[in-house]
């Protein structure tokens, strides 16, 4: 007993235009052969060329520094056969996600995503720019892994502009979090649980930085400092002293250290328009 495998290598046909339809083939039966005696079997498939199809540009509009902003990105499978494509760039502010909002699985860092036959999948583009640019430019190529010559490239413009002053924030203190582009993601939660995350001021200059942190939503989101454990507790002295100023009303005169800081940071005359 001996077991045999049968290959089926379908060429492509330039004759035959570019077709996304699954056409019958057979591989014809050999006609001479040196043994005595033979079996001969027929292999049989259905083969069509796969293409995919991809917007040439996706413009987002204005974009605000720090805050994240999302285009839809459509592929569309042009043949009868399923395919994967796989989407590549080089940036470290331009993710792909899905529709619920999650990254795309990922081989070698390069997202990935199947389509059905003759189906379109949407996908988003999400940038959270860091830096001004009136007019950002990042090209986004898509590999279509069942025909490698079917390459699709899309061209994604934004205004990056500095409406919330970020960059001035940028000066005095540093925000942290696990993603590199400074958002907090909950995912998928429990209705009426609590669920945490965390993230890190840190102060960049030599004064103190007085800052007001305000959810969009209290009724939903609530704000914590986490204290150190292991730090040693105040004097009892220092602590009455200050809690007898805390009491005191402050003078009309005195300046918010905030204020303070943006005065040693920016200089005389509050460093221009």
């Amino acid at each position: 007993k001996r077991d045999f495998q049968i290959v089926l290598k379908a060429m492509y046909n330039e004759e035959a235009g570019l077709l996304g339809r699954l056409d019958p083939v057979h591989a014809p039966a050999p006609q001479a052969l040196t043994l005595h005696s033979r079996r001969v079997m027929i292999g049989k498939a259905r083969v069509c060329t796969s293409f995919i199809e991809v917007p040439q540009e996706v413009n987002l509009g204005d974009c605000t520094i720090g805050s994240s902003k999302k285009g839809e990105l459509t592929l569309k499978n042009l043949s009868e056969m399923p395919t994967s494509a796989s989407i590549s760039f080089q940036s470290k502010i331009l993710r792909v996600v899905n529709g619920q909002n999650k990254p795309l699985s990922t081989d070698s860092k390069i997202p990935q995503v199947q389509i059905a036959p003759n189906s379109t999948v949407n996908l988003y583009l999400e940038i959270v720019p860091m830096r001004i640019n009136p007019a950002y430019c990042k090209q986004i190529t898509v590999v279509n892994h069942s025909n490698p010559a079917n390459h699709g490239y899309v061209t994604l413009k934004s205004n990056n502009e500095d409406s919330n002053r970020v960059s001035l924030h940028a000066l005095f203190y540093l925000v942290r979090t696990r993603h590199p582009s400074n958002t907090i993601y909950f995912d998928t939660i429990v209705t009426n649980s609590p669920i945490f995350r965390t993230f890190t001021l840190k102060n960049i200059t030599q004064s103190d930085v007085v800052l007001e942190l305000t959810p969009s939503n209290p009724e939903a989101i609530s704000l914590y400092l986490e204290t150190d454990p292991f730090a040693a507790p105040p004097p009892a002295a220092a602590t009455a002293a200050s809690t007898q100023n805390n009491r005191q009303p402050k003078a009309s005169t005195d300046k918010p250290r905030v204020a303070r800081a943006l005065t040693d940071k920016l200089g005389p005359g509050g460093g221009g328009g």
